[in-house]
This record gives structure tokens, C-alpha cells and sequence, in this order.
């Protein structure tokens, strides 16, 4: 008997994938993506099971000082360091490299301290410019 397009057969011997169990070599994955600081609930989707059990799994290889802060968020110590970044004008994409975070979360780290005149002009390099190239300059 055929049905929806696979012999009965071939259903019957296909395997079910079973959900929440991962292997030890995934467990050992967790926990390294874990010490990356990502999240639970991304690590537990990219291997089919809850944040829950990742949260198990992970629980007895935490350090003493418990699992580092997620991606994205800057400690008290970093927030200090990059206040004084942002008042010599650097870039806040290049202050957000340093913390493996974007720039967008050094902006929103930095926001309550900034001066009532607003954080100074970022340091930009200039370009040297080549001969020739000066406005007004044409060459068909």
C-alpha cells in the first residue's frame, strides 16, 4: 500500500529522531558555547531540546564564580572603561570590538553618562589627498 507518495514499508523502517537527548560530544559543545556566553535557549534550539536541560547539563561545569555575561552586555567595569573611551571620541563600533559586543550596545551602556553638551566628535583620520584630485580639478 502506497501512501502519500512512501511504500509502508519504507515508513515503518524509518526512525523516529528522539528529542532531548544529545550525545556526550554535544554536551561537551554546550558547555564551550556555554563559556561563550551564549544563551540557553539559542544552544538548546540549535540541538532540538529546552533551555532547561542546558541549563542542567551546564550546571556542573559552571566556574566558581558562576558562567560569564551573555554576549551583548557589558559589566560594570567594562561600562566605566568605555565611558572614558567614548570621551577621547572613539568610535563606538571600534569600543564594541574590544567587549566582542556591538557598538550599538556601547551606545546604550554609555547613554546615562553622556555630557549635557553630548559625547565629543569620534577621531577621524585624514585622508591624505593625491595630487589632482582637489575639487574644481577636470581631467578628461
Amino acid at each position: 500500500v502506497i501512501k502519500m507518495g512512501v511504500p509502508e514499508e519504507d515508513r515503518k523502517k524509518r526512525k523516529r529522531k528522539k528529542r532531548g537527548k544529545i550525545s556526550e560530544k554535544q554536551k561537551q559543545n554546550v558547555i564551550q558555547r556555554r563559556k561563550n556566553g551564549d544563551l540557553l535557549a539559542d544552544i538548546g534550539r540549535s540541538y532540538g531540546v529546552s533551555a532547561v536541560r542546558i541549563h542542567k547539563i551546564t550546571k556542573d561545569a559552571a566556574p566558581p564564580g558562576g558562567w560569564p555575561q551573555r554576549r551583548g552586555s557589558l559589566s560594570e567595569e567594562q561600562k566605566q572603561h568605555a565611558i572614558e573611551r567614548r570621551k577621547n571620541g572613539e568610535a563606538l563600533r571600534a569600543i564594541g570590538k574590544s567587549y566582542n559586543t556591538s557598538g550599538n550596545t556601547v551606545l546604550n551602556a554609555t547613554k546615562g553618562a553622556a555630557p549635557p553638551a553630548g559625547w565629543p566628535a569620534r577621531n577621524r583620520k585624514k585622508k591624505p589627498t593625491s595630487p589632482g584630485t582637489e575639487s574644481g580639478s577636470y581631467r578628461p
